[in-house]
């Protein structure tokens, strides 16, 4: 999911930066990074304060579009099981 979907004050980790190589060596240097660590501080329409490791960072809303993550409840869920049952429990969740 991007990162602009996660609430304020949750962790969530990168799984992947989308855009052109500028771009992603642009938020690399910046400390985003797969399987990184970012904290959401704040959000302003879709702007958001990050913090990246002992850093904060604005980013406006086209630059956070880019940033995929997978949020630490989910990552724990996928810890217990098997990639298969992900994919079933996510099937089911999108049908409902």
């Amino acid at each position: 999911m991007p990162i602009t979907m996660a609430n304020i004050g949750e962790t969530v980790t990168i799984r992947k930066i989308t855009g052109r190589d500028e771009v992603r060596q642009h938020l690399a240097e910046l400390g985003f990074v797969v399987d990184g660590a970012v904290t959401i501080v704040s959000k302003i329409a879709g702007n958001l304060i990050l913090q990246v490791k002992d850093s904060r960072i604005a980013l406006d809303e086209s630059m956070t579009n880019r940033i995929l993550v997978l949020c630490q409840e989910l990552a724990q869920i996928k810890m217990r099981f098997s990639d298969a049952q992900l994919a079933i429990f996510c099937s089911l969740v999108i049908l409902r």
